[in-house]
C-alpha cells in the first residue's frame, strides 16, 4: 500500500506541475476614487496628478458604482418623489407641481448636464419609462428601487489598456444596469455583505457573470458569515483573488512586499489592490507604489502561479482511483492499529474496532460521492490520522538506517498529502473560499493515537495508581499547556509572535517557501530521536501532520508545499545533530 500511495502521489504531483499550474497574468489595482480622495489632501488639481504620476504604475483600476442616494449626500444630484415634493417642494421642483403624475413616480435633478446623460443612458438601458423636463428626469419607477440605482460619474479620464474591477454594492437587486459600463472581461466586485435578497438570486448573479464573460473578484480576508456570503457559489465561474494592503497598514514597505510575494505565490492571489497608507506622505506612498511595481509587475513578472483548473479529464478519473485507494488503506490502517494496541496489552473487541474502521471508510466514499462535505471532512481526517500512525510505525519498525527511515517517513506523508490534495482540489478551495475542517483534530488525533502504541496498558494504570508527586501535577500542567498552545497556532488560523515574524520574514526572502517551525525544530528531529527513545514518537506526528496539513492548503501550488517540506526535512537534521552533538557534550560532562 504504501508504494502505491507514493506511486499515485508522484502521478498527481507531476501533473499538478507541469499541466495544471499554470503561469497566468496578474494585477495590480488603485482604487480611482480613493487615490483622488488621498491626493486632494496634498495637490489642488488631483485628477490630473492621479493620471499622470499614479495611474501609470498599475494596469487595473477599481471603480466604486454609486447610487443615486450617495450621490445626493454628495451634493452632485437631487432625488425626491412624489409624496416628498407635495410635502416639502424644492425649487426645481417647481414647474411640475401642478402636473399630474401616477403615485409610483421618482424625480432626479442634476445640474450638471454630462451627469444627467449618463443617468439617462442607464434609465434607457434598464427599459424604464421616464421623460426628461429641463435637467429633471422623472422615472416611472418605485423610488425604493430608483433612489438604489448605481451610476458612475468621472470627467477626462482615461482607463485605456486597463482592466476594471467595478466595485458594486451588494444591497442592490437589479444588475442589469452594470450591462451600461462593464466590458467583456471586466472584473466585478461585490462591497459589502450578500444581502437584501442576494442569497436567493446567487444562481441569477452567477448566469449574469458568465453571459456578459465577467469576472466574479472577492478579497482574500474575509468573514464568511458576513462580508462574502455567498461567494463560495460564484467561484465555480471566472474569479479572482485579491490581496488588499489595507491588511498591511502597520507595516513597512520591506514587510508589505514580502507580504504580497506571499499573498501571489503561495496563497494563489492574482490581483493586489493598493491602499493609500495614512502614516506615509503622498511621496512616500509613491515610492512604495513605484517599489511595489518593480518588484511584482515588471522584474518578476513572468514568475507568478495563477488560476488553476481542474478540467483535465486524467485529474477526474485520478479522483475516483484516489478516494477508493484512501478507504482502503484506512480500513487496513486500523486494523493494523488494533494489532499495534492489542500486543500493548489494550482489551479492544476486534468486531467493533473493525466496524468502526469500515464506517470510516464508507463515510469517506459517501461524503465524496454523495457531496456531503462535512462527512467528508471528518471521515478523511480521522481516517488520515490512523494512516500516519499506520506508516509511522511500519517504517519505524524496520531494521534500516535512522535516515533512511526518516526520510521514508517524510515521502509517505508528503504522498498522503498529496492524495488528499487532489481529493479537495476544487475551485472553492483553491481560491480560499472554503477551507478543509478540522485540522486541529488532524494535528492532535495522530498525537494520541501514538500514545498507547508507545505505552502499554500496564504502564498507564500504573501511572494513574501512582501517588501523584507535585513534579508529575506540574509536567501534566506543562504538557497541557503545551498541547493548547501548539493547537491555537496551527491550522488555517493562529497567531504569531512579533519576533517569529521576523524571523519568517528573513525566512521567507532566503528559502522562498519557510518551513514551519514546529516542524523542523520540534517534529523532524523528533522522528530521529525516537530511535534512541520512545518517548520522542508521539512529538514526531507534529511533523508528519504538518506535512499533511501543508498539502491541505489547497489554494497553495503544490510546488511550494514540496519546497516547505524539503527545508524542513534538511533543517530538522541540521536540528537533530546540533541537539545529539550538545547532549553527547553534557553526558561526557557527567561522566567525568
Amino acid at each position: 500500500m504504501r508504494i502505491a500511495l507514493v506511486f499515485l502521489a508522484l502521478i498527481y504531483i507531476f501533473i499538478r506541475i507541469i499541466f495544471v499550474d499554470r503561469y497566468e497574468g496578474r494585477y495590480f489595482i488603485i482604487d480611482y476614487f480613493e487615490a483622488v480622495d488621498f491626493v486632494s489632501s496634498f495637490n489642488y488639481n488631483p485628477s490630473s496628478f492621479v493620471q499622470k504620476n499614479i495611474l501609470p504604475y498599475f494596469n487595473s483600476v477599481a471603480i466604486k458604482l454609486k447610487s443615486l442616494n450617495e450621490l445626493k449626500s454628495e451634493g452632485k444630484v437631487d432625488v425626491g418623489d412624489l409624496k416628498s415634493l407635495e410635502t416639502n417642494p424644492k425649487f426645481w421642483a417647481l414647474p411640475l407641481i401642478n402636473q399630474d403624475f401616477s403615485d409610483n413616480v421618482s424625480f432626479v435633478y442634476c445640474p450638471n448636464e454630462i451627469y444627467l446623460n449618463k443617468i439617462e443612458e442607464v434609465v434607457k438601458a434598464l427599459k424604464l419609462k421616464y421623460q426628461r423636463i429641463g435637467n429633471v428626469l422623472v422615472v416611472y419607477a418605485d423610488s425604493n428601487y430608483f433612489f438604489n440605482l448605481q451610476v458612475f460619474f468621472v470627467e477626462n479620464v482615461n482607463f485605456k489598456d486597463k482592466k476594471i474591477f467595478w466595485r458594486v454594492s451588494s444591497y442592490v437587486y437589479d444588475l442589469d444596469y452594470l450591462k451600461v459600463y462593464c466590458k467583456e472581461g471586466d472584473f466585478v466586485f461585490f462591497v459589502g455583505p450578500f444581502v437584501a435578497g442576494y442569497p436567493d438570486y446567487l444562481d441569477e448573479i452567477k448566469k449574469f457573470l458568465k453571459d456578459n464573460n465577467l469576472y466574479f473578484a472577492f478579497p482574500e480576508f474575509y468573514d464568511a458569515k458576513n462580508v462574502q456570503l455567498g461567494s463560495s457559489k460564484l467561484v465555480d465561474f471566472n474569479s479572482v483573488k485579491i490581496f488588499s494592503t489595507a491588511v498591511l497598514r502597520n507595516k513597512d514597505i520591506k514587510q508589505v512586499i514580502n507580504s504580497i510575494d506571499l499573498a501571489i505565490n503561495e496563497r494563489n492571489c492574482r490581483a493586489v489592490m493598493f491602499r493609500f497608507f495614512d502614516r506615509y506622505s503622498l511621496k512616500e506612498n509613491i515610492e512604495a507604489i513605484k517599489d511595489i511595481y518593480d518588484v511584482y509587475m515588471n522584474k518578476n513578472s513572468n514568475f507568478n502561479k495563477g488560476n488553476v483548473s481542474r478540467n483535465l479529464v486524467i485529474l477526474n478519473i485520478l479522483d475516483v482511483i484516489f478516494v477508493l485507494f484512501l478507504s482502503v488503506f484506512v480500513f487496513l490502517s486500523y486494523s493494523y492499529y488494533y494489532d499495534l494496541i492489542s500486543n500493548n496489552g489494550y482489551s479492544v473487541n476486534g468486531f467493533w474496532f473493525a466496524l468502526l474502521g469500515l464506517v470510516n471508510s464508507f463515510s469517506i466514499l459517501l461524503g465524496k460521492f454523495v457531496g456531503i462535505d462535512l462527512v467528508f471532512n471528518l471521515a478523511v481526517v480521522i481516517g488520515s490520522s490512523f494512516v500516519l500512525v499506520s506508516i509511522f510505525f511500519k517504517v519505524f519498525d524496520s531494521s534500516k538506517n535512522m535516515y533512511v527511515k526518516y526520510f521514508e517517513i517524510i515521502l509517505y506523508s508528503v504522498s498522503l498529502g498529496a492524495i488528499l490534495n487532489l481529493l479537495f482540489f476544487e475551485n472553492s478551495y483553491v481560491l480560499a473560499v472554503e477551507k478543509v475542517r478540522f485540522i486541529k483534530l488532524l494535528l492532535l488525533l495522530p498525537i494520541v493515537l501514538s500514545v498507547f502504541c508507545v505505552f502499554s496498558y500496564n504502564q498507564i494504570v500504573l501511572f494513574f495508581y501512582r501517588r501523584i508527586r507535585v513534579m508529575d501535577l506540574a509536567l501534566f500542567l506543562f504538557i497541557l499547556g503545551s498541547i493548547g498552545f501548539y493547537l491555537l497556532r496551527s491550522g488555517n488560523s493562529g497567531f504569531v509572535l512579533p519576533l517569529e515574524d521576523k524571523i519568517r520574514v528573513l525566512l521567507d526572502k532566503i528559502l522562498v517557501a519557510r518551513p514551519r517551525f514546529k516542524e523542523f525544530i520540534i517534529g523532524n528531529p523528533s522522528i530521529l530521536f525516537s530511535n534512541y527513545s520512545k518517548y520522542f514518537i508521539p512529538l514526531s506526528f507534529i511533523s508528519m501532520a504538518g506535512i499533511v496539513d501543508s498539502f491541505l492548503h489547497i489554494h497553495t501550488p503544490i510546488f511550494y508545499s514540496l519546497l516547505r517540506t524539503f527545508w524542513g526535512a534538511l533543517l530538522g537534521i541540521l536540528v537533530f545533530i546540533l541537539i545529539a552533538k550538545l547532549w553527547k557534550v553534557e553526558l561526557d560532562k557527567k561522566d567525568k
